[in-house]
């Protein structure tokens, strides 16, 4: 513990170290990352979404000095058992989603501590089957497009120019609306995403 928090004090305190920019310098970046999303739906979605995938980010962005306009690709799958009453067949369920973000970050001081303000568009499809190809009148597939926010907060520190490792908590918020086949109310498809990777910071 102690030495964990010595290494997050060195991130703040150390700025010519573990810079994400050089001074004023225009910058590229361009990375990626690997994480956990543990989505907000609740209810149902939790119940048979069971087997969740890492959800993986492409990271790029432009910048001079601590300010960045960023953009981010994130993909994310689960499956699981749908819920299959009264009938002698097991149920499947897949569900895909895929994130753009895009938005600001900021990395005070230009040191290795930035925050992220995006914007998010999100697109989703869940399909709804029967491991028994013969019962052809379970299946059922739905879209769901929604837009919201998202708000992060990570460490870049650098390993030797222009490479840096990523480490970042990311909480996001879909907006809901009443888009679903049934009629029902979209929940939060947003949620907890948090991930490590590697940056790669290209100046001029």
């Amino acid at each position: 513990m102690k030495k964990n928090l010595f290494i997050i004090l060195l991130c703040f305190a150390s700025s010519e170290i573990f810079a994400q920019s050089s001074g004023n310098a225009f910058t590229i970046l361009l990375g990626g990352a690997v994480g956990k999303f543990n989505i907000d739906a609740g209810g149902n979605f939790n119940t048979i979404y069971t087997d969740r995938k890492l959800s993986y980010t492409a990271v790029a962005g432009l910048g001079t000095g601590s300010l960045f306009v960023i953009g981010k690709y994130r993909t994310f799958e689960a499956s699981g058992q749908s819920l299959v009453s009264n009938i002698a067949a097991t149920g499947s369920a897949q569900w895909k989603q895929t994130i753009l973000l895009t938005g600001l970050r900021f990395g005070p001081g230009n040191s290795a501590f930035y925050l992220d303000a995006l914007y998010v568009f999100n697109h989703a499809q869940e399909t709804i089957g029967t491991v028994n190809p013969a019962i052809d009148v379970l299946a059922a597939s739905q879209k769901v497009d929604d837009n919201g926010y998202a708000f992060a907060v990570g460490l870049s520190p650098k390993i030797a120019d222009p490479l840096a490792i990523n480490f970042e908590a990311e909480y996001s918020v879909m907006a809901r609306k009443a888009t679903l086949a049934d009629g029902n109310t979209v929940p939060n498809l947003g949620g907890l995403y948090l991930s490590a990777g590697i940056s790669f910071y290209f100046h001029n």
